[in-house]
């Protein structure tokens, strides 16, 4: 499946309280990710990769740094950065480059 194909998904950041509302929650391209990261509570709070993504030129997913231990959060700041009021205050954002998909 390509990102141009993926229509987005209109909903105010949300913590998921099973991992089958991350379904509702997250496109595909990124549900094995948060999946993942829920699996380890890590909570994710916002994520994008659909067809307005290939604008951008990114995907992304921002995790709710208060659910994460010192040592990954210190390896996150070093991956990520901090998001300040777009989705989530104090949040990590990672981007991925989205290409031509």
């Amino acid at each position: 499946m390509h990102l141009k194909e993926i229509e987005p998904i209109q909903s105010s950041p949300a913590y998921p309280e099973t991992v089958g509302d991350l379904d509702k929650l997250v496109e595909r391209p990124l549900l094995a990710a948060c999946r993942e990261l829920y699996q380890k509570g890590i909570q994710t709070v916002g994520s994008s990769a659909n067809r307005e993504n290939l604008g951008t030129g990114s995907v992304w997913i921002v995790i709710d740094s208060s659910t994460m231990s010192e040592a990954n959060l210190a390896i996150a700041h070093r991956l990520g950065k901090m998001s300040n009021g777009h989705y989530y205050n104090n949040g990590l954002t990672f981007c991925q480059s989205a290409g031509s998909r």
